[in-house]
């Protein structure tokens, strides 16, 4: 098992792997690199990237507050569900949220999608707030339908854990939310955002195929998530923090198609105290993810990822 525990801040670089006229692919395949900072652009400060491959990951081991999977409700359209390439997979979207009933391809068991508390999540001693994400591709012998793009990515802050109403034609919700961070932070020559995605591959490191392990590793500015609070006219006590997912929503330039083609792809936190209230600021960065391993010695037992 490949195990990265680089420090975000002395090691991350920026990369650019594949550009186009529309797309900036952020490739942290086979092909690409383990880590990554996405700088600071039109909507969010910088933003740390890792694949982190870490176990146990799966059902009974973790607490995730979003799953979304295919086949499920996406329209086939110019946003999501266009696929590409000679491999079969398709578009998957949705977001966290006590809303019922939910878009998208959202699961919707209570346990598993739900709202998430910015007051509940860990800040590093670097301010950022940390997500781990686990994906389930085909294993096949054709290496490419284990990739999986990460089309969108965004980060939204809202007073109402019931919150519904993604318009998935402007990416942003109809109302209550102010978004803190986007994947698609820089514009176009026409000031539309750039369609930017992370590709991510499902066994890139030996023996981390399926569901048992980690993935990918998300530090987001913390006072991103402040300022956000502040311009919705909250109190960071009572924000909720929704994130959005997209995956699949493209052919992959130079790349066969990245499609989900398995079963769901979900999110975790990692859990600790904000600061301001009381509990003071805990220990910083990669250290805070033991956290996450730690739960597999209280679960009962894992069970297996099913369609």
């Amino acid at each position: 098992m490949a195990k990265y525990f680089q420090t975000f801040i002395t090691a991350s670089v920026l990369v650019l792997m594949t550009s186009t006229a529309d797309a900036v692919i952020y490739d942290l395949s086979s092909d690409g690199v383990d880590m990554l900072t996405i700088s600071g652009g039109t909507v969010g400060s910088a933003a740390n990237f890792e694949v982190f491959t870490d176990q146990p990951a799966g059902t009974g081991f973790i607490d995730p507050f979003l799953r979304t999977q295919v086949p499920g409700q996406s329209a086939e359209g110019s946003w999501c569900g266009t696929g590409g390439g000679s491999l079969i997979g398709k578009c998957e979207q949705g977001y966290n949220t006590d809303g019922r009933p939910v878009q998208f391809d959202t699961k919707d068991e209570n346990q598993w999608t739900h709202s998430l508390l910015l007051s509940d999540l860990n800040v590093t001693g670097d301010g950022f707030v940390e997500f781990l994400l686990d994906i389930n591709q085909a294993q096949g012998e054709a290496g490419q339908d284990q990739l999986l793009s990460l089309d969108e990515l965004q980060f939204f802050v809202t007073a109402d854990p019931n919150l519904l109403g993604y318009d998935d034609t402007t990416n942003m919700f109809t109302a209550g939310a102010e978004l803190v961070w986007d994947l698609d932070r820089f514009m176009d020559a026409a000031a539309q955002p750039n369609d930017d995605y992370i590709l991510l591959e499902n066994c890139k490191a030996p023996g981390t195929c399926g569901s048992g392990d980690f993935d990918l590793l998300a530090q987001i500015a913390y006072q991103d998530f402040v300022d956000a609070t502040n311009r919705l006219g909250i109190a960071v006590e009572d924000a909720n923090v929704v994130l959005f997912n997209r995956f699949g929503d493209n052919a992959g330039v130079g790349k066969n198609n990245a499609g989900s083609n398995d079963g769901f792809e979900e999110w975790t936190a990692v859990l600790g105290a904000a600061p301001g209230n009381g509990n003071g600021v805990p220990e910083p960065g990669m250290a805070s993810l033991l956290f996450v391993g730690m739960v597999g010695v209280w679960a009962n037992r894992r069970r297996r990822k099913t369609a």
